[in-house]
C-alpha cells in the first residue's frame, strides 16, 4: 500500500492465501521465502522506513540523498 501512489510497480508479490481485510492490496512477506521485490524506478535512490505504533504499521518513502 505504501507503494500505491507511487510509480514503483511490484516484481513479485506473494498475495495472502486467505484475503486481507485491513488494506486495499497487500504482500505476504516471509523470512527465506517469501518477499516483496520491486524495481526503483526513479533516477535517484528511496529510502523505505517502517515501523509500527500500537499495531498500526506505518511505511514512508522518501527520496536518499
Amino acid at each position: 500500500n505504501a507503494t500505491f501512489d507511487t510509480e514503483i510497480e511490484p516484481d513479485e508479490v506473494h498475495e495472502h492465501s486467505i484475503g486481507c481485510a485491513y488494506a486495499e492490496r497487500d504482500a505476504t512477506v516471509a523470512h527465506g521465502s517469501k518477499n516483496f521485490i520491486f524495481t526503483n524506478p526513479y533516477d535517484y535512490p528511496i529510502k523505505l522506513e517502517a515501523y509500527s505504533y500500537k499495531a498500526v504499521v506505518f511505511v514512508n518513502i522518501y527520496k536518499a540523498e
